[in-house]
Protein backbone atom coordinates (compact mmCIF):
# COMPACT_ATOMS: atom_id res chain seq x y z
CA UNK A 1 0.00 0.00 0.00
CA UNK A 2 3.06 2.03 0.98
CA UNK A 3 4.37 1.46 -2.42
CA UNK A 4 1.51 2.91 -4.44
CA UNK A 5 1.37 6.07 -2.43
CA UNK A 6 5.18 6.43 -3.49
CA UNK A 7 4.36 6.10 -7.00
CA UNK A 8 1.88 8.25 -7.03
CA UNK A 9 4.01 11.15 -5.28
CA UNK A 10 7.04 10.25 -7.57
CA UNK A 11 4.86 10.53 -10.75
CA UNK A 12 3.26 14.14 -9.64
CA UNK A 13 6.59 14.96 -8.19
CA UNK A 14 5.12 15.14 -4.51
CA UNK A 15 2.52 18.21 -6.20
CA UNK A 16 -0.74 17.62 -4.26
CA UNK A 17 -2.36 20.18 -6.83
CA UNK A 18 -1.71 17.82 -9.75
CA UNK A 19 -2.77 14.95 -8.27
CA UNK A 20 -6.20 16.81 -7.39
CA UNK A 21 -5.87 17.92 -11.45
CA UNK A 22 -5.96 14.41 -12.23
CA UNK A 23 -8.51 13.36 -9.90
CA UNK A 24 -6.19 11.35 -7.72
CA UNK A 25 -5.61 13.11 -4.93
CA UNK A 26 -8.27 11.29 -2.84
CA UNK A 27 -6.84 7.79 -3.74
CA UNK A 28 -3.53 9.46 -2.59
CA UNK A 29 -4.80 10.78 0.62
CA UNK A 30 -6.43 7.27 1.90
CA UNK A 31 -2.45 6.25 2.42
CA UNK A 32 -2.68 8.61 5.42
CA UNK A 33 1.15 9.49 4.57
CA UNK A 34 3.04 11.47 6.86
CA UNK A 35 4.67 14.59 6.26
CA UNK A 36 8.04 13.51 7.35
CA UNK A 37 7.73 10.72 4.37
CA UNK A 38 6.47 12.98 2.27
CA UNK A 39 9.89 15.07 2.72
CA UNK A 40 11.80 12.22 2.21
CA UNK A 41 10.30 11.02 -0.52
CA UNK A 42 10.88 14.96 -1.53
CA UNK A 43 14.54 14.49 -1.11
CA UNK A 44 15.16 10.97 -2.61
CA UNK A 45 13.10 12.35 -5.88
CA UNK A 46 15.35 15.49 -5.84
CA UNK A 47 18.14 13.75 -5.50
CA UNK A 48 17.36 11.16 -8.73
CA UNK A 49 16.68 14.15 -10.82
CA UNK A 50 19.85 15.85 -9.83
CA UNK A 51 21.58 12.97 -11.10
CA UNK A 52 20.09 13.15 -14.54
CA UNK A 53 20.69 16.89 -14.78
CA UNK A 54 23.90 16.62 -13.84
CA UNK A 55 24.81 14.29 -16.37
CA UNK A 56 22.76 16.20 -19.03
CA UNK A 57 23.07 19.69 -18.48
CA UNK A 58 19.88 20.33 -21.02
CA UNK A 59 17.60 18.47 -19.73
CA UNK A 60 15.04 20.78 -19.15
CA UNK A 61 11.83 18.61 -17.19
CA UNK A 62 14.80 17.59 -14.63
CA UNK A 63 15.48 21.09 -13.83
CA UNK A 64 11.87 22.16 -13.33
CA UNK A 65 11.19 19.40 -11.09
CA UNK A 66 14.38 20.50 -9.07
CA UNK A 67 12.84 23.80 -9.24
CA UNK A 68 9.22 23.02 -7.83
CA UNK A 69 11.09 20.59 -5.48
CA UNK A 70 12.65 23.44 -3.92
CA UNK A 71 10.08 26.14 -4.05
CA UNK A 72 7.62 23.67 -2.34
CA UNK A 73 9.65 22.29 0.50
CA UNK A 74 10.90 23.76 3.48
CA UNK A 75 13.84 21.28 2.84
CA UNK A 76 16.91 23.35 3.71
CA UNK A 77 18.84 20.31 2.82
CA UNK A 78 17.37 20.53 -0.95
CA UNK A 79 18.03 24.00 -0.82
CA UNK A 80 21.58 24.31 -0.29
CA UNK A 81 21.96 20.60 -2.36
CA UNK A 82 20.35 22.73 -4.82
CA UNK A 83 22.35 25.80 -4.74
CA UNK A 84 25.71 23.55 -4.86
CA UNK A 85 24.51 21.63 -7.91
CA UNK A 86 24.09 24.75 -9.74
CA UNK A 87 27.64 26.69 -8.68
CA UNK A 88 29.39 23.41 -9.58
CA UNK A 89 27.63 23.58 -13.42
CA UNK A 90 26.85 27.00 -14.47
CA UNK A 91 30.22 28.09 -15.73
CA UNK A 92 29.76 25.25 -18.32
CA UNK A 93 26.32 26.63 -19.35
CA UNK A 94 25.29 28.78 -22.40
CA UNK A 95 23.97 31.88 -22.05
CA UNK A 96 20.55 31.07 -22.56
CA UNK A 97 20.44 28.12 -20.12
CA UNK A 98 21.79 30.58 -17.46
CA UNK A 99 19.42 33.53 -18.15
CA UNK A 100 16.69 31.32 -17.33
CA UNK A 101 18.54 29.71 -13.79
CA UNK A 102 18.39 33.08 -13.45
CA UNK A 103 14.98 33.33 -14.19
CA UNK A 104 14.37 30.55 -12.37
CA UNK A 105 16.16 31.62 -9.56
CA UNK A 106 14.22 35.19 -9.02
CA UNK A 107 10.69 32.74 -9.41
CA UNK A 108 12.24 30.87 -6.09
CA UNK A 109 13.19 33.97 -4.35
CA UNK A 110 9.70 35.43 -4.97
CA UNK A 111 7.73 32.06 -4.24
CA UNK A 112 9.44 31.44 -0.89
CA UNK A 113 9.19 35.38 0.33
CA UNK A 114 5.93 35.42 0.05
CA UNK A 115 5.24 31.98 1.69
CA UNK A 116 7.77 32.33 4.07
CA UNK A 117 9.59 28.64 3.07
CA UNK A 118 12.92 29.31 4.53
CA UNK A 119 14.79 31.20 6.80
CA UNK A 120 16.03 34.82 4.98
CA UNK A 121 19.64 33.16 5.74
CA UNK A 122 19.36 30.15 4.31
CA UNK A 123 18.54 32.49 1.01
CA UNK A 124 21.55 34.77 1.09
CA UNK A 125 23.61 31.93 -0.48
CA UNK A 126 20.96 31.47 -3.49
CA UNK A 127 20.62 35.21 -4.13
CA UNK A 128 24.69 35.50 -4.20
CA UNK A 129 24.58 32.82 -6.69
CA UNK A 130 21.97 34.39 -8.62
CA UNK A 131 24.39 37.35 -8.73
CA UNK A 132 27.04 34.41 -9.69
CA UNK A 133 25.10 33.75 -12.42
CA UNK A 134 24.00 36.83 -13.83
CA UNK A 135 27.54 38.21 -14.36
CA UNK A 136 29.27 35.44 -15.60
CA UNK A 137 27.41 36.46 -18.58
CA UNK A 138 29.05 38.56 -21.45
CA UNK A 139 26.29 40.49 -23.30
CA UNK A 140 29.05 41.20 -25.86
CA UNK A 141 29.12 36.99 -26.88
CA UNK A 142 25.39 35.96 -25.75
CA UNK A 143 25.57 31.69 -26.86
CA UNK A 144 22.79 29.93 -27.21
CA UNK A 145 23.30 25.59 -27.42
CA UNK A 146 22.17 24.21 -30.67
CA UNK A 147 19.92 22.04 -28.90
CA UNK A 148 17.53 24.84 -28.36
CA UNK A 149 17.20 25.79 -32.17
CA UNK A 150 15.30 22.17 -32.34
CA UNK A 151 12.64 22.95 -29.86
CA UNK A 152 9.59 24.35 -31.59
CA UNK A 153 8.39 26.29 -28.49
CA UNK A 154 11.67 28.32 -28.54
CA UNK A 155 10.98 29.70 -31.78
CA UNK A 156 11.83 33.59 -31.83
CA UNK A 157 12.92 33.35 -28.26
CA UNK A 158 16.64 32.66 -28.87
CA UNK A 159 17.69 36.06 -30.86
CA UNK A 160 20.50 38.04 -29.67
CA UNK A 161 17.66 41.11 -28.96
CA UNK A 162 15.38 38.45 -27.53
CA UNK A 163 18.55 37.53 -24.98
CA UNK A 164 19.88 40.56 -24.37
CA UNK A 165 16.03 41.89 -23.35
CA UNK A 166 15.59 39.18 -20.99
CA UNK A 167 19.12 40.03 -19.45
CA UNK A 168 18.11 43.85 -18.81
CA UNK A 169 15.03 42.44 -16.95
CA UNK A 170 17.46 40.59 -14.77
CA UNK A 171 19.90 43.09 -13.89
CA UNK A 172 16.82 45.49 -12.82
CA UNK A 173 16.00 42.82 -10.72
CA UNK A 174 19.39 42.37 -9.54
CA UNK A 175 19.20 45.69 -8.83
CA UNK A 176 16.29 46.24 -6.86
CA UNK A 177 16.22 45.69 -3.46
CA UNK A 178 12.88 44.90 -2.54
CA UNK A 179 12.67 41.86 -5.27
CA UNK A 180 15.22 40.08 -3.53
CA UNK A 181 14.83 38.20 -0.40
CA UNK A 182 17.92 38.63 1.39
CA UNK A 183 18.68 42.20 0.30
CA UNK A 184 15.59 43.85 2.57
CA UNK A 185 17.10 42.07 5.76
CA UNK A 186 20.44 43.81 5.65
Amino acid sequence: MKQKAEELFKKYSGSHYQMERDNVLDEYRKFNISMELEEKWKTELFENVASVFKKKLLANNHFDQMVNLVKKTKNTKLLHNFINLLKKVFIALDSFTKIRLCEEIVQILEYVKKKKCYNPNDLSELEMLFRDILFSIDEGKLSVNPYYYNLPYLAGLLSDEQLKARLQRLKKVSNVKSCMLGSDQK
